[in-house]
């Protein structure tokens, strides 16, 4: 009798237990945010660079600056061929976290 007491005592704290982890966690869906659909933040200028690969060269670095009034300006080098940059200049346009450049010619980059 003893044990079966102890057993119907286990499985209530059980319940309670797992009763109280699923409240717990409803509450805390309910409390976070959306990340999903908020726009992330670009403080401006900003710049990004990096080094992409190249078929007949070291590789190229990439500089991307982004301006005020959605400009940019995209500097690249050729590492091991020609010293000076190749510069191209547009607009770009920010939708969700997905950026788009557009070169003079509103061309996508």
């Amino acid at each position: 009798m003893n044990n079966k007491i102890v057993n119907i005592l286990i499985l209530i704290l059980l319940a309670l237990f797992i009763s109280f982890r699923i409240v717990t966690a409803c509450n805390q869906l309910e409390r976070e945010p959306d990340t999903q659909s908020s726009q992330p933040e670009i403080y401006l200028p900003a710049t990004y660079t990096g080094m992409i690969p190249c078929v007949d060269c070291p590789g190229i670095e990439v500089y991307l600056l982004l301006k005020e009034n959605n400009r940019f300006t995209e500097l690249n080098w050729f590492r091991g061929q020609n010293p000076e940059p190749n510069e191209t200049e547009g607009t770009w346009h920010l939708q969700g976290d997905t950026l788009s450049l557009y070169d003079r010619d509103q061309n996508r980059l």
